[in-house]
């Protein structure tokens, strides 16, 4: 992985992009894939406690507003409370899933927000998002590829 790694740190900023998006389209469907076992995610929020229902479409529309390069869904303003039930210990997902939702959500960061977001922090988060960690190699390799 180390040298993917140089490999992947070596590239131009627009390939960097174009792997970020081909891992992070892996991360989604990770997402999708977990989501879709629920009718419904939710928790209390603790200060106030108030009812909450996870916005399951979230990653989705995050993903979609880095690739037409706008966010006309308000996804930004979608964020603040899961991130923030999150971060406090109110909203909690397998390991996974959580790097999966916040390699998305990185990902909505850097390029939307113009956020200075680790270019490998995103990669990392959406390679960890995957269970099979035989195949991590292999989709951070074709990713790569990809770019070129």
């Amino acid at each position: 992985m180390s040298n993917l790694a140089e490999t992947f740190q070596n590239l131009a900023d627009d390939q960097k992009r174009l792997v970020h998006l081909e891992l992070c389209r892996n991360a989604l469907r990770i997402w999708q894939e977990y989501a879709s076992q629920f009718e419904k995610i939710d928790y209390v929020e603790g200060i106030v406690g108030t009812y909450q229902i996870v916005d399951k479409c979230l990653p989705k529309d995050a993903f979609e507003a880095v690739v037409r390069g706008h966010d006309e869904k308000k996804v930004d303003w979608r964020y603040a409370e899961p991130i923030s039930a999150m971060q406090d210990d109110y909203l909690e997902f397998p390991d996974h899933i959580e790097f999966a939702y916040y390699a998305i959500y990185n990902l909505f960061n850097k390029y939307i927000l113009c956020l200075n977001i680790d270019d490998w922090l995103i990669c990392n988060q959406a390679l960890s998002a995957e269970n099979n960690l035989e195949i991590v190699d292999s989709l951070l390799t074709d990713a790569i590829l990809k770019s070129l």
